[in-house]
Order: C-alpha cells, then sequence, then structure tokens
C-alpha cells in the first residue's frame, strides 16, 4: 500500500467514526455536522482509493479534483463507485450546510450515512480487499505497552471474537492510562524498595494512595480511582476527550493488572444492563483507545532532547587526578582522588555553591554512592559505541496471551 494512501485511508477513517456519531444525533446541528464530516470522509476515502490505483505522478492532480470529477476518475480506474447520485446530493447538502448554514434534517444525515457505507465498503473493498471495519489506525501506534494488545484486539475483532476483543482494548487503555490511577502496589507499606511500586497510581487522589485505605477495599475493581479534576487536565494536555476515554472506560470489560507483568484480573460495567459485546462496541472501542494512544504519543515526542548519534553514547573519563567533594564547593573537604581512566556517570555541570573557583562535574562514581564533584576540566567525554547486553529470557517474553473469559 502507498503511504500516501495508507494515511488518507486512515483519517478518513477516523473522520467517519466522529462523522457517525454526528449523523445518528436526533438534534438538528449535530446531523448537520456530521453530514460535513461525513462528506469529507468519504472524499477521503475515495481518495485513498485513486491514489493506491493511479500512477505516482497523478497524486498532485488527484488532490486537485472535485468530488464528482473524482468519482468519474475512480470508475476510470475500475473501481466501483455505489450510491453516486446519494453521494453527489450528499456533496450539494454539504454546501449548502457549510457555506449558507442551513440545518440538514436527522432523516436525510441518515440517508447519507447508510449510503456512505455502502460505497466507502464497495470501493475501499475493490482497492485495498478490505470492507470499512476492517480499517483500523494501530498501525499508527509506536512500540508501546498498549501496542501489542491493541494489535490482538484487531486480530480478535477480524475473527468476530467481540468479548475478548473489548478486554484486549481495555488492557491496552488499563496499560497506557488508568495504571496511573491504580492504586492497588499502595497497600504495601513504603520501603527501601518502594522504587518499585511508585510509578503506578501516583495520579489518583491522595486519600486512595494510603495504604489503610487501599487495604479496607473489599473488591479488586475499587483498586482503579480516577482524579476527574486531574484526567481532565492530561486529556486537554494531549488535546484528547475525556468522554471518550469515559466511554471506552464504559463499552468494555474492567480489567485490572494487579502487578505489572502479573496477574489480570476482570469486572463488568453491567450494573445498568446486562454487559453485551457488540461488532459496533468493539469497533468503536478500538478506534477510540487507538486515538488516545496516538495522542499522547505525538505529546510525548514533541518534547525534544539533544542526543548523541544513533548507536552512540558520551562516555566520561577522568583525564587527570581528580580530587573529589560531596558538596559544591571547593573549600569542603576532600574525600578521596580518582585516578585516570575512572568512568563516570555524569549528570552535568554546575558552578560551586559559594560562586568561587572553577565548575564541577556532577556525577557518581558507583550507583549507591551518592553524588560527588570533581574539578569540571579533569573530566573528557568520548563518543563510543554503546555496549550490548543479553536480553534475560524472561524479558522477551510477550505479554499475558491467555484468553480472558
Amino acid at each position: 500500500m502507498k503511504p500516501e494512501a495508507f494515511h488518507s485511508l486512515l483519517t478518513a477513517k477516523s473522520l467517519f467514526t466522529n462523522a457517525e456519531r454526528s449523523c445518528q444525533s436526533s438534534n438538528t446541528h449535530t446531523t448537520s455536522a456530521g453530514v460535513v464530516m461525513l462528506q469529507d470522509a468519504v472524499e477521503l476515502f475515495f481518495l485513498a482509493c485513486a491514489l493506491e490505483r493511479s500512477p505516482d505522478t497523478e497524486d498532485l492532480k488527484l488532490e486537485k479534483l472535485t468530488f464528482d470529477q473524482l468519482m468519474a476518475k475512480l470508475r476510470e480506474l475500475n473501481v466501483r463507485v455505489a450510491k453516486s447520485g446519494t453521494m453527489s446530493a450528499m456533496n450539494r447538502t454539504r454546501v449548502v450546510v457549510k457555506h449558507y448554514g442551513q440545518a440538514c434534517a436527522p432523516a436525510a444525515a441518515a440517508t447519507y450515512l447508510q449510503a456512505a457505507r455502502t460505497a466507502i465498503d464497495v470501493a475501499v473493498q475493490d482497492v485495498f480487499g478490505l470492507p470499512l471495519n476492517g480499517i483500523f489506525m494501530t498501525a499508527l501506534v509506536t512500540e508501546c505497552r498498549g501496542k501489542w494488545y491493541l494489535d490482538e484486539a484487531v486480530r480478535l475483532f477480524e475473527a468476530g471474537d467481540y468479548m475478548n476483543c473489548l478486554s484486549r482494548t481495555r488492557q491496552a487503555l488499563f496499560v497506557e492510562f488508568e495504571e496511573d490511577y491504580f492504586v492497588g502496589d499502595w497497600a504495601v507499606v513504603p520501603d527501601v524498595e518502594w522504587q518499585r511500586y511508585s510509578y503506578r497510581g501516583q495520579k489518583a487522589p491522595a486519600y486512595a494512595r494510603d495504604p489503610s485505605w487501599v487495604k479496607g477495599r473489599t473488591d479488586p475493581t475499587q483498586m482503579t480511582v480516577l482524579d476527574m479534576e486531574r484526567l481532565r487536565f492530561d486529556m486537554l494536555e494531549i488535546g484528547a476527550s475525556v468522554q471518550d476515554f469515559l466511554n471506552v472506560r464504559n463499552k468494555t470489560p474492567e480489567l485490572l493488572e494487579m502487578s505489572r507483568g502479573g496477574q489480570w484480573l476482570i469486572g463488568l460495567n453491567d450494573f445498568a444492563v446486562p454487559f453485551q459485546a457488540t461488532k459496533e462496541a468493539a469497533e468503536y472501542c478500538i478506534d477510540q483507545t487507538v486515538m488516545l494512544v496516538i495522542k499522547k504519543q505525538v505529546h510525548a515526542s514533541s518534547l525534544v532532547f539533544d542526543r548523541a548519534p544513533e548507536g552512540k553514547m558520551y562516555q566520561r573519563t577522568i583525564i587527570v587526578p581528580a580530587p573529589v567533594r560531596t558538596f559544591a564547593s571547593h573549600s569542603a573537604p576532600v574525600e578521596s582522588t580518582l585516578p585516570i581512566g575512572t568512568q563516570l556517570i555524569y549528570f552535568g555541570s554546575t558552578s560551586p555553591i559559594d560562586g568561587q573557583g572553577e565548575m564541577f562535574a556532577k556525577a557518581l562514581h558507583n550507583v549507591g554512592q551518592g553524588v560527588m564533584y570533581v574539578p569540571y576540566s579533569a573530566v573528557a567525554a568520548t563518543l563510543v559505541d554503546i555496549p550490548t547486553f543479553a536480553v534475560p529470557a524472561d524479558a522477551t517474553a510477550l505479554p499475558d496471551t491467555g484468553q480472558i473469559q
């Protein structure tokens, strides 16, 4: 599949998902906005099909075609265009709604939605061999803990196993978002090993991180405690909707990883109506979870660090005998002296705390001995290859692969 066609296809699927919800509303203003999005989604789907079938030299020409010209081009490329009359009518409705402010009735929006589904299914099946509900954006998710679960969810969806599909989707949501609010680890009284647990539950309310409170819970599903203000802030920061996050939680089984890489426990959000694992719910939850993860990754990647060249690292080494001090001051007593050739774990440089004398290098010699300060001029930086280490066998194992019934 051509990259241009691939990205158009995934963008169209995301837009179609949002348009679908809007077109199914009973509110005229919402359905009007939905028709505008729906038309854009159909046009992107058709463009993806044309890009895939056409020579690369015609890409710019395709992007300049009107909607009716694009449908004609698809026919030239032997791609079936179903419901073309309704699609043209939807395009005219979009112009009226967008440029003249006239509303589209819910009944008309429902008709357009049904016709759009058929048109997209036929065209995409002709070109890519996929139905509309077979297009997922998991390919855009870079490597992370949740990716394996999302890929499994897609596989289970295609196999028609919607219950386990929803379970895998919720597992992805948990490891990417919910574990920040999971307080099960906080039942352990803080000790020297606390760093093993402190990564989970840090965003939960303070009361829920009290060991006595955690130990008082009567079932595992009480261990995920959302701080709604913190959640709203986090979603706003990555450009996501709190409602989308909560909708996925409501439509999926409640999965909790009691210890990282350990036992998964399950509950069902069926206090109002019996839980139903439907195809529609599975497709919606996969799409929304993928979008949440992508937005999280895009936000994280926007933070820029200066890095060494690929496969390289800077090794800091003592080049002249260096006096060691525990304070960044030349008047502080010398604790020891490091010989030439000593390698350091380097943290950066700092001026003396009293402002007198040359700068210090801030570093560790051995883990557990504390930070030390040596003259900055005594340390050299050399670009070396990153060493490779054998990965323990248990670290390479896939995540939990057992079916959750």
